[in-house]
């Protein structure tokens, strides 16, 4: 189930290992509940992932982790019973993919083609990040299945002066609006700081994590 480690730093090693004993006991502990035969139970699991893709990022993350990340969730799944979407977001919605079934190979492989294929470019807008995927659980809403968000990033929102009528003030906003929806409705955001370069602005992604319920994960050079 589990494919060997390729050969790398040993502090890439190191974080890897931090990566699954954080994916390990967060697929345990979400694992559905089975349906029993009184109809009562739960269906699987919604994961959204939400993925900083600024520029910033070609610093924070040159290796692609965050893609990384996404394969192992994917290939540690119960594929049958797990759905799987993302944003990309940079000061822009860059891409997007709603929830989808992982029941079937080729689904599984699409997904990680497409987050492979990701680049890192532009500037970076957090709260318009999470409030496309909070949008995205809200829409597919099932009481029988777990929804989470998971979201990547170096952290904070840097924004060009008037980009797209946007400013940090809105964008911040918005995280605490997401923050408030995802407590409401009962589901944790687990976020996970890329920071090879120590640059991660932790505060505000303890603060997501923490306050609906998830954690986060550093990179282990910084702490």
């Amino acid at each position: 189930m589990y494919k060997q480690m390729t050969h790398t730093t040993p502090l890439r090693k190191f974080f890897r290992l931090g990566i699954w004993a954080m994916l390990i006991p967060l697929i345990l502990f979400l694992s559905p509940v089975p349906v029993s035969a009184t109809g009562t139970g739960e269906t699987g699991i919604d994961a959204v992932f939400v993925i900083d893709t600024s520029n910033s990022m070609n610093q924070t993350d040159p290796g692609k982790t965050a893609a990384e990340v996404i394969s192992m969730f994917i290939d540690m799944s119960e594929a049958s019973r797990t759905r799987i979407g993302f944003v990309a977001y940079s000061d822009r919605i860059v891409q997007t993919q709603p929830l989808t079934s992982m029941a079937e190979s080729r689904e599984r492989e699409l997904l990680k083609s497409k987050i492979q294929g990701l680049r890192y470019s532009g500037y970076s807008d957090l709260g318009l990040g999470l409030r496309k995927g909070e949008e995205m659980i809200a829409r597919a809403k099932d009481s029988s299945r777990k929804p989470f968000l998971i979201l990547l990033s170096d952290g904070g929102t840097d924004l060009r002066q008037n980009a797209n009528g946007r400013s940090v003030a809105a964008s911040n906003k918005d995280v605490e609006s997401v923050i408030a929806k995802a407590k409401a409705a009962g589901y944790p955001i687990y976020t996970i700081g890329l920071n090879s370069d120590g640059s991660v602005q932790k505060e505000q992604l303890k603060k997501i994590a923490e306050t609906t319920g998830g954690n986060l994960l550093r990179h282990p050079k910084h702490g």
